[in-house]
């Protein structure tokens, strides 16, 4: 039996991702915590924004994680005390 596959595997993309600086954290901020949108569905309508089908994915959406812990920092920022039981 032989398999032949056709495509373009040796392609890559290992981009780095940008920092979340300015107006978009701020556009971030407002939406995640502020609207309380979850992170995947931020990213969801970003890379909508963004992309068309079959792109690769651009460095300007932030990931997930990053998303996370901006809306982690920003809330315990707004606490009276760092204590969670305490606040």
């Amino acid at each position: 039996m032989e398999c032949t596959y056709i495509g373009n595997f040796d392609v890559h993309n290992l981009n780095k991702k940008r920092r979340l600086i300015g107006q978009a954290k701020e556009k971030v901020i407002s939406s995640v915590v502020i609207k309380s949108v979850s992170c995947e569905t931020f990213r969801e309508k970003e890379a909508n924004r963004l992309m068309t089908n079959g792109d690769f994915e651009p460095a300007v959406i932030p990931t997930g994680n990053c998303l996370r812990t901006l809306k982690s920092k920003k809330l315990s920022n707004e606490r009276r005390n760092k204590d969670s039981l305490i606040s």
